[in-house]
């Protein structure tokens, strides 16, 4: 291959090349093998160079590379943070919409709280007057009826005072013992309306002493017993619960409220003991008593208008219905609610010739009193009460059941005030042989 260069050409680049890269100066032949020894070690310092040049270059891309990595790190971690940021900014929007929605809510709230309280104030006050309207107008009803009630008592009393004895009506000792055991036999007789049920149904708080359960082992004998004493005991409270009539009208109700302040008007401390109160016993009270009571019996008996009812008639027939009532629902539950159809009519009928009976006592001078006794009782039999072995005198013996109650007479109501007479004695069951 021919040169392009000249002579003068490649001696001036030999120059160059041995200015350039240090090359001893040597002349002739010496100074061309200087050049060819150091070409290979120029070369190899070109190379060395070269790569150690590569060497920092593929350093520095890694370190680029990885400063894009960062880059590209801090930039996503931007977008992430500028999302986040957004979010909460939109969060900050909601809340702030929130609170002025809440702020708004809390005024209308306040608003109408006070719309509220203004009208609750009126209405209180609307109410508080119409309340002591409303109170006034009962306290005068009730001052109204006081006064009525008061009249009434006072015409009573002044009845009583100015009792004539002319007309007085004598019931005699017979005539009450055939009553009082003609309703004694009714009541018997419900017995038959009255099946027994099975133990397991039976209602154990009709019977609280347990006296169907203590004597199970005579089977049939004690079921009539038992429903006797129910019976009477319902008859008592019904029209007895006070004495010498004025246990008419029962326990409660108006009529029950006139009659007891009438005779709490008239009672007086009992001699005995002053804690409690009885009727006097002289011949003006006895008298005016009987007038009273009989006067009230015949209007029942023998009302002007029979189809106007008013009064103490209507009194007497409301507690007369109300015992029918208690009775026939008490027998009912005995029953396991198997009672016959025919009962009620018959306990009907029952309930007024008590209510009449009650009456009747009231209208006797003389002290005509029902007594009987309860669960636990000692009592002495033959005295007052029979036993079931129709024992007479011996020791008392202790109540299981009473099954009929006793009448007692006590004087006459003018002359005699303490003679103690038995018209009709009661029926008990006794604790100690429970038959």
């Amino acid at each position: 291959m021919v040169s392009n260069y000249s002579p003068s050409d490649i001696d001036k680049r030999l120059r160059e090349f041995i200015k350039d890269y240090s090359v001893p100066q040597l002349s002739g032949v010496d100074s061309l093998s200087s050049i060819l020894i150091y070409i290979p070690q120029m070369l190899d310092e070109r190379e060395a160079k070269i790569r150690a040049q590569d060497s920092r270059i593929r350093e520095r891309d890694n370190q680029i590379r990885e400063k894009d990595g960062e880059v590209q790190r801090l930039t996503e971690r931007k977008e992430k943070y500028k999302r986040e940021s957004q979010d909460i900014q939109r969060q900050l929007d909601l809340a702030v919409q929130d609170r002025n929605r809440i702020g708004e809510d809390l005024r209308l709230s306040q608003e109408t709280m006070t719309l509220m309280k203004e009208g609750h104030g009126r209405k209180v006050a609307e109410m508080e007057r119409q309340m002591a309207l409303m109170e006034e107008a009962h306290r005068h009803e009730l001052e109204t009826q006081r006064t009525i009630l008061q009249d009434e008592i006072n015409r009573f009393k002044n009845r009583i005072a100015s009792y004539d004895t002319g007309n007085f009506r004598l019931i005699t000792d017979e005539n009450f013992q055939a009553t009082l055991e003609s309703l004694a036999q009714k009541i018997s007789n419900l017995i038959s309306y009255v099946p027994r049920p099975e133990p397991h149904s039976f209602d154990s708080s009709l019977d609280p002493t347990g006296y169907l359960v203590r004597n199970a082992q005579q089977g049939t004998r004690v079921w009539p017993k038992f429903i006797r004493s129910i019976c009477w005991g319902i008859a008592v409270r019904g029209f007895f619960q006070y004495p010498l009539g004025f246990g008419v009208f029962g326990t409660q109700g108006e009529g029950f409220s006139i009659l007891s302040h009438l005779y709490e008007t008239i009672a007086i401390p009992s001699p005995s003991d002053p804690n409690i109160r009885v009727l006097p016993n002289d011949k003006k009270n006895n008298e005016g008593r009987g007038f009273f009571f009989e006067r009230m019996l015949g209007g029942i008996l023998n009302p002007v208008d029979p189809n106007k009812v008013e009064g103490f008639t209507s009194y007497f027939l409301a507690n007369i219905d109300a015992v029918a009532e208690e009775m026939v629902q008490t027998l009912q539950k005995c029953s396991g609610y198997r009672l016959d159809e025919r009962a009620p009519a018959q306990i009907a009928s029952v309930a007024r010739g008590l209510g009449i009976l009650s009456l009747e006592m009231g209208s006797q001078p003389a002290h005509i009193i029902l007594e009987g006794c309860s669960h636990g009782d000692w009592i002495r039999p033959g005295d007052m009460f029979k036993d079931e072995y129709e024992t007479e005198g011996g020791s008392p013996v202790q109540v299981d059941l009473m099954t009929e109650p006793c009448m007692v007479r006590i004087g006459n109501g003018r002359e005699d005030l303490t003679t103690r007479k038995v018209v009709s004695k009661g029926n008990i069951i006794t604790l100690k042989t429970a038959y």
